[in-house]
């Protein structure tokens, strides 16, 4: 049985910020990322972040309820058949078709263990670019306290491969491939000591993630994990982090982002040089 819509992999990333200038700013210094205001009807204010002249990820005002943080799109063929599909296997659509014109239609959801996602029904706007270059969005891991309920669901609501490499006996660490291609990964964040809830961590390539936490520190990041061989982790002083494989946390720029892999993850480039 063919499905009637097709899920191919994170396609886009987003942060919501209560204070979208100090994002800009911050993700300016870190990685040269330029910001431009979208003129688009039914956007309200929302900037493209480009890197080279090419789309990295979003940014928009957070005026919700929900804390400051950064969303993972997901690409589907079919947004309402999606959306069924998320509510059919234990999540809940938040906000329902949103339509955007030439940028296509997009939903907000939270699959089991509370963590957002976002299905997006392209149209003209293929995604960011994705050269496995530095700068770039390139790996996106979902800490999850309900390791087997998430992993479920994406495998039957999102109709992902699996694929399992532990990284040890006490921490469960899965894969997902799209395709031909592996950019996603659960990891069970209660045997990891994580007590947070569910989180998407979008990871970015840098050249050299000392230079980048160094850089992090002088644009007000404070460290939350010190750089080790796959993370470290940033911070200014609200909830939003982000991640250099490493972890970066700061003010207004989202939740957790990675800035570099040295080999440890299937599929990606080293950008160790």
């Amino acid at each position: 049985m063919v499905s009637a819509f097709s899920v191919q992999g994170p396609c886009w990333v987003d942060v919501m910020s209560s204070d979208p200038a100090a994002a800009k700013d911050f993700y300016g210094e870190l990685f040269g990322w330029e910001c431009t205001q979208l003129e688009y009807d039914g956007f309200g204010d929302y900037s493209i972040f480009s890197k080279d002249g090419a789309p990295v990820g979003g940014l928009g005002m957070n005026s919700s309820i929900f804390s400051d943080s950064w969303t993972t799109y997901l690409s589907v063929d079919d947004l309402k058949a999606a959306q069924a599909s998320v509510s059919r296997h234990g999540g809940t659509v938040l906000m329902p078709t949103m339509d955007h014109g030439e940028f296509g239609k997009t939903a907000v959801a939270m699959g089991p263990g509370e963590a957002v996602l976002g299905p997006w029904q392209r149209k003209s706007v293929p995604g960011f670019h994705c050269p496995d270059a530095p700068g770039y969005p390139i790996w996106h891991t979902l800490n999850t306290y309900r390791f087997d309920a998430v992993f479920e669901f994406y495998c039957t609501a999102m109709e992902w491969t699996p694929r399992l490499p532990l990284m040890s006996t006490s921490i469960r660490y899965g894969t997902f491939q799209t395709g031909n291609t592996i950019r996603a990964a659960i990891l069970d964040a209660t045997a990891a000591g994580m007590t947070r809830p569910s989180r998407w961590w979008i990871s970015f390539g840098p050249d050299d993630v000392d230079a980048t936490v160094a850089e992090a520190r002088k644009a007000g990041g404070q460290v939350l994990c010190k750089p080790v061989d796959t993370f470290s982790a940033e911070s200014r002083s609200s909830p939003i982090r982000v991640a250099l494989n490493s972890m970066l946390h700061s003010q207004g720029t989202g939740r957790w982002f990675h800035p570099r892999i040295r080999g440890i993850w299937p599929g990606l480039q080293n950008f160790d040089r």
